[in-house]
């Protein structure tokens, strides 16, 4: 995450000097805030498959069988799940058990990305921030605003 001990006085740094550490600020930023991005989509999607696993007892499946086949199988004990809680701990629960610690997950990647766009904006608020911000990053949706991102106009397409 940005560290704003990592930026020094403009004076100090030369005007050239600041506006290429800010640039690189803000481009680890930018990187950190689509990583969690990508984060908080994928526990959604897990979430949403979650949901409809246990609604039939067998699902057809191509079962992976090394890095180039398939072959044709079936997922059987859908509502049976190993839920990674970390330090290679692991927990067996049902469908319900794991979308909800799923959504705490969630919630709290949500947070996090909250916390690092805000640090992004902070780092375009900056003195020479202004020639940081891309169009893609003012596009950008901020939670709670309503506004959909440039992602989810990808995801309606």
């Amino acid at each position: 995450a940005f560290s704003g001990a990592a930026m020094a006085n403009p004076a100090e740094l030369g005007l050239e000097a600041y506006l290429e550490a800010m640039g690189v600020a803000h481009q680890r930023q930018a990187q950190y805030v689509a990583a969690l991005q990508a984060s908080v989509d994928e526990v959604a999607r897990v979430r949403e498959l979650l949901g409809r696993l246990p609604d039939k007892v067998r699902h057809r499946a191509m079962v992976p069988f090394g890095k180039h086949a398939f072959f044709p199988g079936e997922l059987v004990h859908t509502n049976e799940f190993l839920v990674g809680l970390g330090c290679e701990l692991q927990l067996e629960a049902s469908a319900k058990q794991a979308a909800e610690l799923l959504g705490r997950r969630q919630e709290r990647a949500a947070a996090a990305l909250a916390r690092a766009r805000l640090q992004l904006r902070e780092l375009e608020a900056r003195p020479g921030g202004a020639m940081l911000s891309s169009p893609a990053q003012a596009g950008a949706s901020v939670p709670g605003s309503g506004a959909p991102g440039p992602q989810a106009a990808a995801n309606r397409a």
